[in-house]
Formats: C-alpha cells, sequence, structure tokens
C-alpha cells in the first residue's frame, strides 16, 4: 500500500502449510563451512582508530675487511614502509515482534500473558541465534574478501540492492588488486576466468600449471621462505581439478598433509592448499552477471599471518551478538557491533594467479 512501510521478519518467509498443532522445531540446513577465522589470516585486536604499522626490511652488507684502531665504523641505511589500519564500524542487528508467529508453528512457543512479546529465553529465540550467528560470521569472512569501498552496482548480481552488503572496507581482493595494479603483488593470468559463460572449467592438468607459475612468479623473497610458513589460498574448482589430476598421476595419497586442527588437505610442493569457500560461495551468487563468475579461479601464495584482520575486540569472536527485549517496542533484538579493518602486510610475499 501506498505510503505504507513493510518490515520483513526474520522468521517469515516461503509460506508452509499449518493447522493448529504441527511440527515445533525446524531442522536447519547446513549453512556453507567458512572455517575458522584463524584458517585464513591473523586477527590482530584492539583495533579501535586509524593506527600506524611500521615495517623494516632486514639489513645487510655490515661486516668489512677490519682497516684498523678505531676506524671502519659502518652505517647501514634501514628501509621502512607504513600502513594504516582504518577500521570502520560495522552492525548487524534484527528485531522480530511476536505477531509476526500468530499462525504459524512457533505460536505454541510464546510465552503467556503479558510475557507473550518476550522471546528471550524461548526455544524462538534460540532458532533465532542458530540462524543470527552462522550469518554474522560469515558476514565477517566475506567483507573481509571481497568488499571494496567503491562496489558499483553494475559488478553485482543484484545490482543496487546488494551494494550496502560489500561497500564496508577494501577486503583481501581489492587489495590485491590495487597491489597487482601498483606493480608491488606479481600476477599469472588464468585463461579459464575470460572464457564465456560455462566455459570457465579447468581442463586436465590446469590446476597443476597454474600452481606451479604462481611458484615461478614468486619474488625471490617469498621463493626464500621455508615451505612450513607458506600458504596456499585456492578456489574449490581448481583445488578440485588438481585432485583429479593427482588421482590420474596415482600420486594423491602422498600429496596429502595434516593441519593443525586435525584435517587433512592438500599439498603443492609441500606448501598446504586451502579452499576458500566463503569467496567462492559468494562470487557464485553474487558476482554471476549474465550466468559467467567474475573470476571463479583465484589462487594467492603467500605467508602465513601476512592477511591480517583488524577488529576493536579482544576475543576471538567479534561476531558474539548481544540479545534483549525492549518492553516499549514490544520487540526481541538481536544486535552486533564492532570495527573492522583488512591489511595485508607485505606485498612482497604474495603471487596470485586469477
Amino acid at each position: 500500500m501506498k505510503g505504507v512501510k513493510v518490515k520483513a521478519s526474520l522468521l517469515t518467509g516461503t509460506p508452509l502449510t499449518y493447522s493448529g498443532d504441527m511440527a515445533i522445531d525446524y531442522v536447519i540446513r547446513p549453512a556453507i563451512k567458512t572455517g575458522r577465522v584463524e584458517d585464513f589470516m591473523k586477527v590482530v585486536y584492539g583495533v579501535k582508530n586509524r593506527q600506524q604499522v611500521i615495517f623494516a626490511d632486514p639489513i645487510y652488507k655490515i661486516t668489512k675487511v677490519d682497516p684498523g684502531c678505531g676506524t671502519g665504523v659502518t652505517t647501514p641505511t634501514v628501509n621502512r614502509t607504513q600502513k594504516f589500519w582504518a577500521p570502520v564500524d560495522v552492525k548487524a542487528w534484527v528485531d522480530q515482534c511476536w505477531t509476526d508467529l500468530k499462525g504459524t508453528i512457533h505460536e505454541a512457543q510464546l510465552k503467556a500473558g503479558n510475557d507473550k512479546s518476550d522471546l528471550t529465553n524461548t526455544k524462538i529465540e534460540r532458532f533465532m541465534l542458530d540462524l543470527l550467528e552462522p550469518a554474522a560470521y560469515s558476514d565477517f569472512l566475506r567483507m573481509l574478501w571481497l568488499s571494496k569501498t567503491t562496489i558499483t552496482a553494475g559488478e553485482l548480481t543484484n545490482g543496487a540492492g546488494d551494494v550496502p552488503n560489500y561497500n564496508q572496507i577494501d577486503g583481501f581482493w581489492t587489495l590485491i588488486f590495487a597491489g597487482v595494479g601498483a606493480g608491488t603483488i606479481k600476477k599469472v593470468a588464468i585463461a579459464e576466468n575470460g572464457n564465456a559463460a560455462g566455459s570457465q572449467g579447468l581442463g586436465s592438468g590446469r590446476a597443476y600449471a597454474i600452481l606451479a607459475s604462481v611458484f615461478a612468479n614468486a619474488s625471490t623473497v617469498l621463493k626464500q621462505v621455508d615451505k612450513s610458513k607458506k600458504v596456499l589460498f585456492v578456489d574449490r574448482g581448481l583445488y578440485e581439478e588438481y585432485e583429479s589430476w593427482l588421482e590420474s598421476k596415482d600420486s594423491l595419497e602422498s600429496s596429502y598433509a595434516k593441519l593443525q586442527d586435525g584435517q587433512t588437505t592438500l599439498t603443492f610442493r609441500g606448501v598446504p592448499l586451502i579452499i576458500v569457500d566463503i569467496v567462492d560461495q559468494f562470487l557464485d551468487s553474487d558476482f554471476n552477471l549474465s550466468g559467467k563468475t567474475t573470476m571463479p579461479h583465484r589462487v594467492i601464495l603467500t605467508v602465513k599471518d601476512n592477511f591480517q584482520a583488524g577488529v576493536d575486540g579482544d576475543t576471538t569472536d567479534p561476531t558474539a551478538m548481544e540479545v534483549w527485549y525492549e518492553r516499549k517496542d514490544e520487540k526481541w533484538n538481536g544486535r552486533l557491533k564492532y570495527k573492522l579493518a583488512a591489511m595485508i602486510a607485505e606485498e612482497k610475499y604474495v603471487s596470485v594467479a586469477y
């Protein structure tokens, strides 16, 4: 109706057939596995405002032939660079009115009398948190990887309506693109990314060739880093093609390694491959234009902890929600607020393909 603002409810959606006492519980379908934040990056706590970070390169060539007493002082030059944390305030806030639950499977779970609008400490609240908490954590990782402060409607499947979901910060891939453009990050092109819709898959052996190219194209300082300190971030399609290729060579079992959390993953030249499912998921859904995904195949070779997330809290979970009942409004509320920033500490320790 014109002039009336309609607000969606968390617990309304696809209509269900309901007639009195029926199912009182949902079976929640599993969300896409996003992994622990520590699998991907270093988390820096207490980032509450703009902060300077100084990086100092190692020094060399300080030892000379001794020219005699009192002489031979060497004055090395320390090369220093600086970056800045620029955290942005982000918020997720959802409310729920009890009247939206009338005539639904949740109606029998409401409290009685004056308390019926208070959803705290009910099965309804637990169900809502089971939905909201994974969503907040998914948002946290999605923003870190894919956000871009200057993103436009034309870059997104759903256009202008999705811009507020991606314009919070400059995430890792935005920083990578900028680094490649500036010549501080080395890049290998993946030809299949430029193919037409439906033709972006990788042929047999292509994953191995791409990974080998990323290694060959790495900077000298990155090549010198011990393989135990390196990590490869890859898309699932490339991982699965590499897995199939290894099977065809009878080399699959010898290429597996165990991660710190006990899970196994493939390795390339001793470096573990980590599938960044959160990137795959949202490239497919939100960066798919006319059936063609924007650069679906992506590889990052870097040093562990080189990709960093800055948050203002001091816990490992910046997405913990506060919940309360607002008596005046007769609504349940779930909310979280935190500051967020992303940083690639040293671009020279990054080699990519896309």
